[in-house]
């Protein structure tokens, strides 16, 4: 079973370094699933860049304008990858994800 990530609950500026640690931990065909309330675009083409070879990204659309996102390891890391804490926060929609107070 995948482990779920609901990004709203995750402080806007540590989103993205989240993501990959948990990323970072999966065996090969384990997964995560974010739980998002927009398309993340700006992560995915930092995962490309990042971690290109290394994951599968599957998105579906829900009815609500949100979006699940499974990411599944298919690849070993490279010697000479970023590590997860130095990923950069995210500014996608400038914390819209946030879950209300």
């Amino acid at each position: 079973m995948a482990q779920i990530i609901e990004v709203g609950t995750i402080p806007q500026e540590n989103r993205h370094s989240y993501i990959f640690s948990a990323f970072d931990k999966l065996k090969i065909d384990d997964a995560v699933l974010l739980k998002v309330s927009h398309d993340p675009k700006p992560l995915y083409f930092q995962f490309l860049f990042e971690r290109s070879g290394q994951f599968s990204w599957d998105k579906t659309a829900l009815g609500d304008g949100s979006f699940e996102i499974s990411i599944t390891r298919i690849g070993e890391p490279s010697a000479d990858q970023k590590t997860a804490d130095v990923m950069g926060g995210c500014s996608c929609r400038k914390g819209t994800d946030d879950k209300p107070e």
